[in-house]
């Protein structure tokens, strides 16, 4: 019986060792990770080395390597590079400078949008001038060929501003409202005039068709 005591004293000096050492050893951990600021620049170092340990970097990088891989993939066949007048350009975010259309869906069609609200940043009297549907642009596959179709939706109408590739400029000419035009690599359309009646371009883009050769 004496035995018996005598072991379970010793065994729970050596669990209180243990629970002991590992809670030591836990401290030791957190302030080996943790940093504590002596100025806003330790501060700063701390938070890029998080971001580092967390793998931002890395996903920064991937993403922007996947974009570049988007850019060069087929089964994205256009994009619009938007175009504008200098009066507007500190209002054209990055981001709506270069649109890349999606994939085809299961009824290999792809639609692209222009709405009001993707223009936030423009003054209220150019922005109430766009409508919350503007136009869209369609792509349609039927087995290997793709069409480009141009639908206006909006109040105001947009403009055919010709082709960036014709030698010969015509005349900036308002479209029918709700019918197709057909698009093909180049075409320039206006979203927006600088006035009703004027021939010059507020906002717009052109058209760039990536399986045009």
């Amino acid at each position: 019986m004496n035995h018996l005591k005598s072991l379970i004293s010793k065994l729970d000096s050596v669990y209180q060792r243990v629970v002991t050492n590992l809670s030591i050893l836990k401290i030791q951990t957190l302030n080996s990770k943790r940093k504590i600021p002596q100025s806003d620049e330790d501060d700063l170092e701390g938070e890029q080395l998080e971001k580092n340990e967390t793998g931002y970097k890395k996903v920064k990088v991937a993403l922007e390597e996947r974009n570049s891989t988007l850019e060069n993939n087929p089964q994205m066949p256009f994009s619009i590079k938007l175009v504008y007048d200098l009066t507007i350009q500190q209002y054209i975010t990055e981001e709506n400078k270069i649109r890349q259309s999606c994939l085809f869906d299961k009824n290999e069609k792809i639609c692209m949008t222009f709405k009001r609200e993707e223009f936030l940043n423009l003054p209220n009297e150019i922005l109430m001038r766009l409508s919350k549907e503007h136009c869209v642009i369609t792509a349609i596959k039927k087995n290997r060929a793709i069409s480009y179709e141009l639908k206006d939706l909006s109040l105001n109408g947009i403009f055919y501003l010709g082709n960036s590739f014709d030698k010969i400029k015509n005349r900036p000419r308002k479209l029918s409202k709700l019918q197709d035009y057909s698009l093909k690599h180049g075409d320039c359309i206006g979203l927006l005039m600088k006035k009703e009646t004027s021939q010059e371009m507020l906002l717009g883009f052109e058209f760039l068709c990536h399986n045009s050769s």
